[in-house]
């Protein structure tokens, strides 16, 4: 037996396959993971007091830095060592000179914009702060206690922070 093809049963062929692919396609699309928007807003909230927390991100999380915590020094993924510090601002415009210091063995400065949490706060989530050293330095370096700190000025105000922290090689 054979079959004849002609070429409108072979165009309706294509035009249905094309219309269902189309119909497919086209349906309402399932939302599985959403960001919450990024607020730069710029003002800060004036009402609260002024305050700056030191703090790391751990999961996701931003985790409180206090006196006698260890806190890590990092080998980067493309090279150097680092100790990687958040901050958490309250009471002051987000865009200001952030200036963090690692005793004396490291210390930045520049201007940032801090991003608004969906918890209301203002957020830097990763200040690196080199860590220059030989391996035999570094090794030395581990189990002593230096003082992190970090300030923020912005707005004609400056808040600050300083916690004593001991130094400790990356998990």
């Amino acid at each position: 037996m054979t079959s004849i093809h002609t070429p409108i049963s072979t165009g309706l062929l294509l035009l249905l396959t094309m219309a269902a692919l189309c119909a497919q396609a086209c349906g309402d699309p399932e939302v599985v993971y959403q960001d919450r928007p990024v607020e730069f807003d710029g003002q800060g909230d004036r009402s609260v007091e002024a305050g700056l927390s030191l703090g790391q991100y751990i999961d996701g999380e931003f985790v409180p830095i206090g006196d006698g915590d260890e806190v890590p020094i990092i080998n980067g993924f493309q090279g150097g060592t680092w100790v990687h510090l958040s901050i958490r601002l309250s009471g002051l415009p987000a865009d200001g000179l952030v200036e963090a210091q690692l005793g004396p063995i490291s210390e930045v400065r520049y201007g940032l914009k801090l991003v608004r949490t969906s918890e209301g706060y203002l957020e830097a989530y990763d200040i690196p702060l080199p860590v220059r050293m030989t391996e035999e330095e570094l090794n030395q370096t581990y189990g002593t206690e230096v003082t992190l700190s970090a300030s923020f000025a912005a707005g004609g105000d400056e808040v600050g922070a300083a916690n004593q922290v001991i130094l400790v090689a990356e998990e």
